[in-house]
C-alpha cells in the first residue's frame, strides 16, 4: 500500500507539472513525440529551474503512461521509447558512525524520538522508507531478518545487530506506526539538528542544466533515504564484502549499489575521527 501511495504521488506531481507546461491545451497521444520531449525538458530546465533528477523522474512517469496506453491500444506512436532519462550528479550525504551515536543518545520529545528510532533502524538495516513498516517483522530470536522489498520485490537478509535490538526492545518488538508523509524528512532533519549534526557541508547538484554548489548545515541535507546510503557506505568502508552488502540491501547490481556509496566523504571523516596527535 505504501509503495502504491508513493507511485501515486509521483504520478500526481508529474501530472501537475504537465498541466503547468501545457497551459490548458490537450495534446493527443501522437503529439507526445520527440518535439514534445525536447520542448518539455527545455521548459523544465529554463522556466522551472528543475534539477536533472526531477526532470528525469517526470520523463520516467510520462514513458510509463505512454507505454501502458500503447499496450492497451489507445495509440500506435512509439516515439516515447526514445525519450531519454538524463544522467545526473548529486552529491548526497551519508552519516558517520559517530554521527549515528550522537543521534542515538540525544534526548528528544516523544514524536521526534519515534522518528529518530525509525531513521536509525534504516541506517542499521539499509531498508528503504517504503519498507519501514516491516521493522515490526524483525524476529526476537535469531541473527537474520529476511524480508522482500516492496519496490523491487528483491529479497534481503539483514544481520540483526545489537543496535537494532536495543531500539526494538524499547517497544517490545512492536514499533508504533509512523506516518510516511511530507513532514517526515523535515522531522528527520530536526532530529539531526538536535543531535548537533550542524557542521557546514557543501553539496553539488545539476539544476537548470548547470552544476550548482550549496553550503548549509549537514542536517539540512539529511532525508529518509540517507539511512540506506549510510548503511551501504559504512559497511563498505568497514571492509564488508560487496556481495554481503548487496545481500542486505537487496541491490540487483553493482552499478545500482555504487550510487549509494559515499566512501570519499566517510574516509575523510573517519581519518579525522581516528587522528591522534603524538608528541
Amino acid at each position: 500500500a505504501e509503495a502504491g501511495n508513493t507511485a501515486a504521488s509521483h504520478y500526481k506531481c508529474t501530472y501537475n507539472t504537465l498541466v503547468a507546461y501545457l497551459k490548458g491545451t490537450s495534446p493527443s497521444f501522437d503529439q507526445i513525440n520527440l518535439n514534445f520531449y525536447k520542448s518539455f525538458t527545455r521548459w523544465c530546465e529554463t522556466d522551472r529551474n528543475y534539477m536533472v533528477s526531477t526532470i528525469s523522474g517526470h520523463i520516467k512517469w510520462i514513458k510509463t503512461i505512454m507505454g501502458k496506453s500503447y499496450d492497451e491500444g489507445l495509440h500506435k506512436s512509439e516515439q516515447f521509447r526514445k525519450f531519454k532519462r538524463e544522467s545526473y550528479t548529486v552529491d548526497k550525504i551519508a552519516l558517520s558512525k559517530i554521527e549515528l551515536d550522537k543521534i542515538a543518545y540525544t534526548v528528544l520529545f516523544e514524536k521526534c524520538s519515534l522518528v529518530r528510532d525509525y531513521f536509525l533502524l534504516s541506517c542499521y538495516t539499509g531498508a528503504r522508507v517504503s519498507d519501514w513498516s516491516k521493522f515490526r517483522t524483525i524476529p526476537k530470536v535469531g541473527k537474520i531478518w529476511s524480508y522482500t522489498a516492496n519496490k523491487t520485490k528483491e529479497k534481503a537478509k539483514v544481520l540483526i545487530t545489537a543496535e537494532i535490538r536495543a531500539i526494538l526492545e524499547q517497544y517490545d518488538y512492536n514499533l508504533p506506526t509512523i506516518e510516511v508523509n511530507q513532514t517526515l524528512n523535515e522531522n528527520i532533519r530536526k532530529v539531526c539538528e538536535y543531535a548537533g549534526i550542524t557542521e557546514n557541508y557543501t553539496t553539488s547538484v545539476e539544476k537548470g542544466g548547470k552544476l550548482v554548489s550549496e553550503t548549509a548545515p549537514r542536517c539540512s541535507f539529511v532525508a529518509s533515504h540517507t539511512g540506506r546510503r549510510t548503511f551501504t557506505t559504512i559497511n563498505i568502508l568497514d571492509g564488508m564484502p560487496v556481495h554481503l552488502v548487496m545481500l542486505q540491501t537487496g541491490h540487483k547490481s553493482l552499478v545500482s549499489l555504487e550510487g549509494y556509496i559515499r566512501l570519499k566523504e566517510l574516509q575523510s571523516t573517519k581519518a579525522l575521527e581516528d587522528w591522534k596527535v603524538t608528541v
